[in-house]
């Protein structure tokens, strides 16, 4: 394979055998693991056309995930693709989030309070360490 460019498909539809319907694929996604396979599921099982989405990892060695779209009656190429698209807005809101609060936290806007937990002390009979806990009773020690 001297000097040729190898070019490998990040999708693939495998058919369903005895199924002659576009409502029902499986997908392979080259590539992929539970991280994108696990939001992605999560993303598509909220479209209301889909009945079911299930995902699974072949082998831990193998780089691919297998993905399951059942819909409704608008066909599963269709489902992915919106998955992938609110998958997307999803992600660019999160990032847009954190990078606000971070210019935030760097230009001294948040207060700091509002980084720390409020403690006061705990005491249990029999420790002689003392316990910090939040207002709400979470150990933070």
């Amino acid at each position: 394979m001297d000097g040729e460019n190898v070019v490998t498909r990040k999708l693939e539809i495998l058919p369903v055998e005895g199924i002659d319907d576009d409502t029902c694929c499986t997908f392979v996604l080259h590539g992929e693991d539970h991280t994108l396979g696990n939001a992605l599921q999560h993303i598509i099982m909220k479209n209301p056309d889909t009945e079911f989405c299930g995902y699974s990892s072949p082998h831990p060695t193998e780089d691919k995930i297998l993905l399951r779209i059942q819909s409704s009656g608008t066909p599963a190429i269709d489902v992915l693709k919106q998955g992938l698209v609110d998958l997307n807005q999803l992600c660019d809101h999160v990032m847009k989030t954190f990078q606000t609060g971070v210019q935030q936290y760097k230009s001294g806007e948040a207060a700091a309070t509002e980084h720390s937990p409020k403690t006061k002390p705990k005491s249990k009979k029999g420790h002689k360490k003392s316990q910090e806990t939040t207002d709400d009773g979470m150990d933070v020690s």
